[in-house]
């Protein structure tokens, strides 16, 4: 099973000298923020080892035939191959959990097999007469 291991680093930097009612604030807001942030972090981060496991690194994908089996599917198609990135677009999720709302960013991928027949059927359409009318 593969592991992935992450490390965070927290830093809160004073402008000034504080009271310790300020560092109490401080203190209570980070642990309201931090434990959201730090799973959307890990998150993230396996999710981006996830597509490069499946596509390949950015910009060296893996050909169709040399990719692993995607643990998802097509929508369209039902393919569990054939899958690239969309480039550097990413796509924004929210999820609601015990610690709040995670936003989550990831990079979006498309599948070859699904957008090649799409491809195919528009060209197959454009090459079709028009229907006559009478």
């Amino acid at each position: 099973m593969p592991t992935l291991e992450l490390t965070r680093t927290v830093t809160v930097a004073l402008d000034e000298l504080v009271g310790i009612d300020d560092l109490e604030r401080a203190a209570v807001e980070l642990a309201r923020t931090a434990p959201a942030a730090l799973i959307a972090s890990a998150i993230e981060a396996m999710v981006a080892e996830l597509v490069t496991e499946v596509c390949g690194p950015f910009g060296m994908p893996v050909t169709d035939e040399g990719q692993i089996t995607a643990p998802w599917a097509c929508p369209e198609c039902g393919s569990r191959q054939g899958f690239r990135r969309r480039g550097t677009q990413v796509r924004q999720r929210g999820l609601t959990s015990q610690v709040g709302q995670i936003k989550v960013a990831s990079k979006m991928i498309y599948c070859r097999s699904h957008k090649d027949q799409v491809l195919a059927d528009l060209t197959a359409a454009r090459s079709r007469p028009p229907p006559a009318t009478d």
